[in-house]
């Protein structure tokens, strides 16, 4: 009986240590890619005619790479302290809409233009 403590004692350490060596690789990938120099965009900030006019987007359309128009020729104008909400079915391209307000995604537009 003593023998069997032991054993499965021994055993769940190695286990644990095992689980430790893993957690270990994953986190040195994780490091590693952090590490990783970002390169910063430089963009061309224009002001609005109106300064503190807000955010608007002007016939701006999307589509990924090899795609059809995720958005097409959307326009949309939000004042300082104004809300929106989005919503729709799935794939209508609301966190798309998101993705271009927060400058993760780059639109193209007739005219490129978002103003800020």
């Amino acid at each position: 009986m003593v023998f069997k403590q032991g054993q499965a004692a021994l055993s769940a350490s190695l286990t644990a240590i095992s689980g430790m060596y893993e957690d270990n690789l994953y986190l040195s990938n994780l490091y590693e890619y952090l590490e990783q120099p970002v390169e910063a965009e430089t963009g061309t900030l224009t002001q609005g005619a109106l300064p503190g006019d807000g955010l608007r987007f002007e016939h701006v359309s999307f589509s990924y790479p090899g795609g059809a128009h995720v958005l097409h020729d959307i326009s949309l104008h939000l004042t300082p302290g104004q809300s929106l909400a989005l919503v729709g079915e799935n794939g209508s391209g609301k966190t798309t809409l998101i993705k271009l307000l927060t400058r993760l995604y780059h639109p193209y537009t007739r005219e490129d233009f978002i103003r800020r």
